[in-house]
């Protein structure tokens, strides 16, 4: 619970990763993101009445009557709630990962990144002469800056919705050009922007990928964005750091995965 001196008592709750409900300035508001006709949506909701006064009214002495209120809220919306599109169980290893060949390639960014963004258009790119030729790329975000992890949440959302790699590959600029942008900040905010760019998403439980993608941080060792991991049977795993390094190394094994000498 966070006390705002403009609004009074404010409550954020989380419900299943997709429906939030807030108390703020003494009237209940409801934001749900999900899938309806299979297209992305946002119900946006205020309810005054259930908080015994009207928005814009300070919480005060009735904040425990309000708390009650609020729950009493969660348990009906439980009730009447069905659950939109994705599970925990339905996480798939071709969300975390896009081919099945042999030689693998790690990418590490961060979508507020500087040079991950400048190397981006680069990596759309080259990794899609790479998939064809049969290489498992796997995408891992690494949160540096303060909203990356909802970007990356929300990459995950809409992979699990992708037909295609060059699908996931257009998220990914897409995501980059609003994190370029630095004026998307809330949930709302980027679901909007994701529905006027024609992007689904499927809801799903993020946190085993998180927990994978933070092991490979921790087993390669990375320690800034981008990076670029390069590894082949039999032969020396490869690092390349920066978007000038990157280029190179991804260059190389492309000439050999070509036959070009």
């Amino acid at each position: 619970m966070d006390r705002d001196p403009g609004f009074g008592v404010s409550i954020h709750i989380g419900l299943s990763n997709h429906f939030h409900l807030y108390l703020e300035a003494g009237c209940f508001k409801i934001l749900w993101s999900g899938i309806i006709a299979g297209k992305t949506d946002i119900i946006y909701v205020k309810l005054p009445a259930l908080t015994g006064g009207a928005c814009g009214e300070r919480a005060g002495q009735g904040g425990n009557v309000l708390r009650k209120k609020l729950s009493l809220l969660i348990s009906v919306l439980g009730m009447l709630l069905v659950p939109i599109s994705g599970t925990a169980a339905e996480t798939s290893e071709n969300i975390f990962s896009c081919g099945s060949g042999p030689i693998e390639v790690f990418i590490f960014t961060d979508y507020f990144c500087p040079p991950c963004q400048a190397i981006e258009p680069y990596l759309e790119n080259a990794l899609t002469d790479l998939h064809r030729l049969g290489v498992r790329v796997t995408f891992v975000d690494k949160p540096i800056y303060a909203r990356s992890p909802m970007y990356s949440q929300y990459f995950l959302y809409a992979a699990k919705a992708a037909k295609s790699f060059d699908e996931v590959l257009r998220i990914r600029r897409v995501l980059f050009d609003i994190a370029k942008t630095k004026a998307v900040d809330s949930e709302r905010e980027l679901i909007q922007k994701l529905k006027e760019n024609n992007i689904k998403l499927v809801l799903m439980e993020v946190k085993p990928i998180f927990d994978r993608w933070a092991e490979l941080i921790e087993r390669f060792g990375i320690k800034s964005t981008p990076t670029c991991i390069v590894k082949q049977p039999g032969q020396k795993m490869m690092i390349y750091i920066g978007s000038r390094k990157i280029p190179e190394g991804i260059d190389l094994l492309l000439k050999q995965l070509s036959g070009v000498p």
